[in-house]
């Protein structure tokens, strides 16, 4: 005799499907979003932006902290932990290499002056 999983029907249950879904989704969104900001920074650092990115970088952290909390669910919660390591190890790399463009800019600036 075959036995097959039996869903729930019930609409709570189909709700929080959803939710569990479209959280997900957001989730999944952040992490290009996060991708497209690292190349905004190297973009910036080439010379090819003429500001930083640096609104993206507040709005991606706020965004970040709202999805932290929706997600109850202990997967979800390890994917925005994940995120949030990501996205702050890249700002810390940008600052390094900002800083390090300022300090050679100046180290020019010093020579010739």
């Amino acid at each position: 005799m075959r036995t097959e999983a039996r869903r729930s029907t019930h609409p709570g249950t189909r709700r929080r499907h959803e939710a569990d879904r479209r959280l997900d989704r957001e989730i999944e969104r952040s992490a290009a979003e996060i991708e497209a900001l690292r190349v905004a920074h190297q973009r910036f650092l080439a010379g090819d932006l003429r500001t930083p990115p640096i609104d993206d970088a507040l709005r991606l952290k706020r965004q970040l902290r709202t999805l932290r909390e929706r997600a109850h669910g202990a997967a979800a919660q390890f994917r925005l932990t994940g995120l949030e390591a990501k996205l702050q190890s890249n700002l810390e790399l940008f600052d390094r290499r900002l800083e390090a463009r300022e300090s050679t800019l100046r180290e020019r600036g010093a020579a010739t002056g």
